[in-house]
């Protein structure tokens, strides 16, 4: 969840790759999402559209935090309010997509590289920004991304725990960062 919309994402819908299979994690509302299927053939889009992947994922005073500081958005501060609307935001995004080449996964992204075995060209990280969650999507993302394939990401240089992620990712791995715009990021795999 976020305020406003991802006004950066654009320059990574542009690298996206023509006629290629990709993975989103992290969709929301889905307006990312429009901008990738420009280039994509197929996209599959993971989100919980929960609150419960937030709850798994902080501590109690992180969640109660997340709560508060999205509650102007939500309209709510508690979770069954959080639960009401994820809920409207589900049913919109599957009206959003109806005939369009995507697959939604609703689940979390752990239980999303459970379940999912096939290669993809591409994925973008962008779901919990969590030190944690992040270099775990980053890492499990190498499991499923073609050799040739690309990691995007979004919020680098903005969310520490995303920051902070990333680049313990590329120390590790020794793959070379691309920064090429703004908080968005690119990760070559060969």
């Amino acid at each position: 969840m976020m305020f406003g919309t991802n006004k950066t994402s654009f320059a990574t819908a542009e690298r996206i790759p023509k006629n290629t299979i990709g993975v989103e994690l992290g969709v929301w509302k889905g307006d990312t999402s429009m901008l990738f299927l420009q280039n994509a053939k197929h996209l599959h889009m993971v989100d919980s559209w929960s609150p419960t992947a937030y709850e798994q994922a902080m501590d109690e005073a992180g969640f109660k935090n997340y709560l508060k500081r999205y509650g102007t958005i939500v309209k709510n501060n508690t979770v069954g309010g959080y639960k009401q609307y994820y809920e409207q935001i589900w049913a919109h995004v599957n009206k959003k997509f109806q005939g369009k080449p995507v697959t939604l996964h609703r689940m979390t992204t752990d239980d999303f590289f459970k379940r999912f075995k096939e290669k993809v060209d591409w994925v973008f990280v962008d779901a919990l920004h969590t030190y944690d969650n992040c270099l775990k999507d980053l890492k499990n993302s190498l499991n499923i991304v073609k050799k040739g394939g690309s990691i995007y990401g979004d919020d680098y240089g903005v969310k520490p725990g995303t920051t902070k992620a990333v680049d313990e990712f590329i120390a590790n791995t020794g793959y070379k960062l691309d920064n090429f715009y703004k908080d968005q990021f690119e990760i070559k795999i060969g």
